[in-house]
């Protein structure tokens, strides 16, 4: 039992050690320490120009405290609070005032206490009690005011010892002075009339510079008015790359090669079509140029003008022929039963084989 209470007892007492240094490093780091005696105050800014927290508080140029909290005021917002620890062992007396200036030309804000033996006397403020805050700029950081009127003195002094110099040294030096004063004044004028000349050209300018404005303000409207129309056209562009990605084009390139060989077969297989056709056509023309030259049957048959007479007539006496069977039957076939005579044949009046006859003679 000893045993088990003595572990007990450890982890709780790391447990609380651990918890102790995590709270003193947290209050550390916003620049509390937990181990030194320490003041609070609180002072009241219109602008605290980006002051953060853990900024250093400065007595003189020595840091006596850190700035702890840095807030709006509830009641006034624009107003700011900050609060500020200062070591217990200084005593500030009621007239301090909490300067806010910059610590730097990077722009890092510290709080400088200001106060003088004399306001010792006017007694001490109390712990949690409020500083009155004024801001201070930067050249004002950076330069002591007292400082600055002691450099314009001895600028201005210098000045006035090197103008009696050049005075002295040169008989002809206050008239060169007079004289470099009025081309100084000359060129003012010049350049009061060019700043003149250019109010001018600006003016006539501007109802273009407007235009100009307004022509942009109408393509941004209309860029604007346009944004469904173009995510449109892109949303189409994404689709058609999309489809010519997923497309097989290897595929699509075999098929249209494969189609290529078919018509160039096909067009082999016209080609021999074309010349058998030609071949026949050269045989018909030497058939016909044969007909023509009088060679063979068929040249006999169309050029001998006696065979196509003949025919003529003999086509001409078959159909007398028949043209007769049809008007005298009697005349080709003659049935008796009774023994009948035959009629003589009578050759009719219109007969056709005369009217041939005549158109001849």
């Amino acid at each position: 039992m000893a045993r088990k209470f003595s572990n007990e007892a450890k982890l709780g007492l790391l447990a609380i050690v651990t918890l102790t240094v995590l709270i003193w490093g947290y209050r550390f780091l916003k620049g509390k320490n937990l181990l030194d005696n320490s003041n609070t105050y609180y002072i009241t800014y219109s602008d605290v120009g980006g002051l953060n927290t853990s900024a250093p508080v400065f007595i003189n140029g020595f840091q006596v405290g850190s700035v702890t909290a840095v807030k709006l005021k509830p009641d006034d917002v624009e107003k700011i609070n900050v609060t500020i620890e200062v070591d217990g062992e200084i005593e500030l007396p009621k007239t301090t005032t909490a300067v806010l200036a910059s610590s730097s030309i990077m722009g890092g804000k510290s709080i400088l206490l200001e106060y003088g033996n004399a306001d010792m006397q006017n007694g001490i403020l109390e712990n949690k009690s409020y500083i009155d805050g004024t801001t201070q700029g930067l050249l004002g950081s950076m330069v002591d005011v007292n400082e600055v009127d002691v450099y314009f003195d001895k600028l201005k002094n210098g000045f006035s010892g090197l103008i009696d110099t050049i005075t002295q040294s040169s008989p002809n030096a206050e008239e060169s002075i007079m004289q470099s004063i009025e081309e100084f004044q000359t060129t003012i004028k010049n350049l009061s009339g060019i700043s003149n000349k250019i109010n001018i050209m600006l003016a006539k300018s501007a109802s273009n510079f407007d235009e100009t404005l307004s022509n942009v303000a109408s393509l941004s409207e209309t860029l604007k008015n346009s944004n469904a129309k173009i995510a449109g056209i892109i949303d189409n562009l994404d689709v058609v790359t999309t489809d010519l990605k997923n497309a097989e084009i290897s595929k699509t390139v075999g098929a249209a090669e494969g189609a290529i060989t078919e018509v160039k077969t096909s067009l082999t297989t016209i080609q021999g079509t074309v010349k058998s056709a030609e071949e026949a056509i050269a045989n018909i023309n030497q058939l016909i140029s044969k007909v023509e030259n009088g060679d063979g049957s068929l040249s006999a048959l169309i050029n001998d003008k006696a065979l196509y007479n003949n025919l003529e007539s003999t086509s001409q006496n078959l159909d007398l022929l028949l043209q007769d069977f049809r008007l005298n039957p009697k005349r080709y076939v003659n049935v008796s039963v009774f023994g009948k005579k035959d009629k003589e044949y009578v050759v009719p009046e219109d007969d056709p084989a005369e009217k041939i006859k005549d158109s001849k003679n």
